[in-house]
């Protein structure tokens, strides 16, 4: 995900081939969508700064399904089958600190301003997978609805970088889902959730 992050915030020529490379000719996202998605990012991470809030995103994320530190967090309301988005949410709360000071002593040498849009982006609680499937309920987008930006653009950015590198255990080089029909799968479902879109 964090490579699919880096082709799509540099652009170019190389990063293009880089990131297609293991795609099929027939599904192949096409230069030119490449570029509109690379445009996208570039507008929406103004800088090296806004882009390491979204790499700390992207590298934090998965922390819940760490076992471990599930248990940590939730205590007796640990299981094996217990959310790893809550687990996270659970540990950036106020009253976690000790917690989080133990378990994730990064996050305290962030910016209290980038500390608040890593909680806000992590609570937004849009399942946007199933939204882009059209299996997500209407009532999913309430929460949604309230966010504002900078928020809405790094989730829906964090969600569409996870996704494209939901193959990375295969090939962490080349995106094998960011093909050309699951970028128009997303354009169209981001379309419906932002005015800051990806081009369709």
């Amino acid at each position: 995900s964090l490579n699919v992050m880096d082709y799509l915030y540099y652009g170019g020529d190389e990063n293009y081939h880089k990131l297609t490379a293991a795609q099929s000719d027939a599904n192949r996202l096409t230069r030119e969508e490449f570029e509109e998605f690379h445009r996208w990012v570039a507008s929406s991470l103004s800088g090296e700064h806004s882009a390491n809030v979204m790499r700390y995103i992207m590298l934090i994320h998965d922390l819940g399904k760490n076992q471990t530190l599930a248990s940590a967090v939730m205590g007796e309301d640990a299981t094996d089958s217990v959310d790893h988005d809550e687990v996270l949410r659970r540990l950036l709360r106020s009253d976690y600190a000790a917690k989080r000071t133990e378990l994730l002593p990064t996050f305290s040498q962030l910016s209290e301003v980038d500390q608040t849009i890593i909680r806000d982006v992590i609570n937004t609680e849009l399942n946007l997978g199933q939204f882009i499937q059209a299996e997500a309920p209407a009532a999913t987008l309430a929460s949604f609805a309230d966010s504002t930006e900078p928020v809405r653009s790094l989730y829906i950015m964090h969600t569409l970088f996870d996704i494209a590198g939901a193959a990375g255990h295969v090939n962490a080089e080349s995106s094998l889902l960011l093909t050309s029909p699951m970028y128009n799968q997303m354009a169209a479902a981001c379309d419906v959730l932002t005015d800051s879109t990806l081009p369709t």
